[in-house]
């Protein structure tokens, strides 16, 4: 990150936190997709809460394997109808994440008993 990045963090703007998400985000980095979906899932940095754009870019950073964001995501797959394909595709965002060292990952397919 550069110095107007880092003092953004440590001045806690979160206006031009959001902006520094997104900018990043729409480059493909994976954290900030991760990040930026949380903003709008919980309604922080004065956006309103947005379940479409948090889905979207909870979806950009599981697709750019951001460990976290494949949880997040097979765990909101599981929560559905247990369609079969919402099944298969939890499982292997869940796969993936593990072998990316995600804890939760593994907990989660131990809990399934898909391990």
């Amino acid at each position: 990150i550069n110095s107007v990045e880092k003092a953004a963090i440590e001045r806690l703007d979160f206006g031009k936190l959001q902006l520094i998400f997104k900018e990043l985000a729409e480059k493909n980095h994976s954290e900030a997709q991760y990040h930026l979906a949380n903003l709008f899932k919980h309604g922080w940095c004065g956006n309103q809460k947005n379940d479409e754009l948090f889905v979207y870019w909870l979806e950009k950073a599981a697709e750019n394997k951001w460990s976290d964001a494949m949880v997040d995501l097979a765990e909101i797959l599981l929560s559905g109808g247990y369609k079969a394909t919402d099944l298969l595709k939890a499982k292997a965002l869940l796969e993936s994440a593990k072998e990316l060292g995600s804890w939760r990952a593994y907990d989660l397919l131990k809990s399934k008993n898909w391990n």
